[in-house]
């Protein structure tokens, strides 16, 4: 392998082992948190110290081990508030897609968070559950994944590639077989929007409404109200009646959405840049030669087979 092909592959391969390290202290967190005591917090609180100690601190030290423009490398940068508007909005209409491809995932796997938010919406202070629940996840989860991994892996693989693992890692992180699909494709498209605006708030501020919307509907519904002591169930059965309105509402809400993302990017990304929209929706093209890139590296696998053994193992 010649230097520059050797260079290419560290970079990924770097990348993809300070994917395994965060993975890693996320997956033996509980092991971690046992020497800690937590007498009299609350379960907000309790959340909030989870993401400083698996998520801010361990960033913070790579960052200043790794000597990266921090700047650069998060994409610590403001954008218009058109561009945020877009994005949100975009987000938002993806919702029933997202809602489509959980529905499906449930069909096999428990889904958790709804009755945990239930939970939190009966006993929690709303304000600190959208502090620990709302912008904490957001703000973490997008400097790890949409920053600091999206960007490496943009230094060793072209932008598709970069796209796909950095998605793909973010549905993994979550240990969950409900939520992976749509993680994936959420990753992906706010990968994309940040590449396209160069500014991380594209994603953390979608994110922060989706999460926070989520709060408040369940505040609302079961938080004191007439469905306060009402449990959801974590599983579905297949009704063809259910799939086929999700369906509907999926694709009539994905076209605008669809339309408004190519909007979106191809109106931030130079004419020069990777991205080209002069042929289908969203084709990204290639810019580097494939036998040069290395998205699949052994600490990529050891994180598949964390993932792997925890789904089996719960």
């Amino acid at each position: 392998m010649d230097e520059k092909g050797e260079s290419v592959l560290n970079k990924s391969l770097k990348t993809s082992t300070i994917a395994l390290i965060f993975v890693v202290i996320q997956f033996f967190a509980g092991n971690i948190f046992s020497f800690i005591n937590f007498e009299g917090m609350s379960h907000n609180q309790i959340t909030i110290a989870f993401y400083i100690l698996i998520c801010i601190i361990p960033l913070i030290i790579i960052l200043a081990l790794s000597r990266d423009n921090v700047k650069e490398t998060l994409s610590l940068r403001g954008t218009s508030i058109k561009n945020i508007l877009m994005a949100v909005v975009i987000t938002l209409l993806l919702m029933p897609f997202v809602a489509f491809l959980s529905y499906i995932s449930m069909l096999f796997s428990p889904n958790a968070v709804p009755q945990e938010l239930i939970s939190l919406a009966q006993n929690e202070n709303i304000l600190l559950t959208i502090l620990a629940v709302g912008a904490f996840p957001a703000v973490c989860e997008e400097l790890v994944f949409r920053g600091k991994l999206f960007s490496g892996y943009r230094e060793g693989l072209s932008l598709p590639k970069a796209v796909f693992i950095s998605a793909l890692l973010f549905g993994l992180v979550h240990f969950s077989l409900q939520q992976l699909m749509y993680a994936f494709v959420m990753g992906m498209v706010f990968a994309v929007m940040v590449y396209a605006t160069k500014s991380i708030l594209v994603s953390i501020i979608p994110h922060f409404v989706v999460n926070t919307s989520q709060i408040l509907l369940t505040y609302f519904m079961y938080g004191g109200g007439f469905l306060e002591n009402m449990e959801i169930s974590q599983t579905v059965v297949f009704d063809k009646g259910e799939f086929l309105g999700l369906l509907i509402a999926a694709v009539v809400f994905l076209i605008p959405a669809i339309l408004l993302f190519k909007k979106m990017v191809s109106r931030n990304v130079e004419k020069n840049e990777e991205i080209d929209f002069s042929g289908e929706i969203g084709e990204i093209a290639e810019e580097a030669p494939a036998e040069k890139e290395r998205m699949f590296t052994v600490p990529f696998f050891v994180i598949l087979g964390l993932y792997v053994y925890y789904i089996l193992m719960r």
